[in-house]
């Protein structure tokens, strides 16, 4: 109802259109095997396109968002696209490259998802899941 009557400015706006694309993206994967998942993935890319459409400052969290969904949808090609963007406007983003890192372990290209995982760790990104990734994948040196 907020949306549609212009009660929201324009911050609150892009907060609410983000979180339905991720609430969409989180529905489409509990739902993965039921025709309802590919509505809710094409939804959650709806709203991530009306977001990024506003050209914000943190526009860069939206492309990522944008990739983890296609990456969900298995259509690869056009998450590394999403990720390459975000990092085009911030080339320091380390979920871009902790996601692009998960890409490619999805394909099966190990060595490039180490060098994604690493340079994440090295824009900062300390987390369970990318330390997890560190074990799984033996990286003990990060140079």
């Amino acid at each position: 109802e907020c949306i549609e009557s212009g009660d929201l400015d324009k911050n609150h706006l892009a907060r609410t259109y983000r979180n339905l694309g991720i609430n969409f993206k989180r529905k489409a994967v509990a739902y993965q095997n039921s025709t309802n998942s590919s509505f809710f993935y094409q939804e959650s890319l709806r709203y991530y396109d009306k977001i990024i459409k506003m050209n914000r400052e943190d526009v860069y969290m939206d492309y990522v968002n944008k990739g983890n969904t296609y990456s969900e949808m298995e259509s690869y090609t056009k998450a590394f696209e999403q990720y390459n963007k975000a990092l085009k406007v911030y080339p320091n983003y380390n979920e871009a490259h902790y996601n692009k890192g998960i890409v490619y372990e999805k394909l099966g290209d190990i060595e490039n998802a180490k060098k994604e995982f690493i340079l994440a760790y090295k824009n900062g990104l300390r987390t369970n899941k990318l330390f997890n990734r560190f074990t799984v994948h033996n990286i003990e040196e990060i140079n």
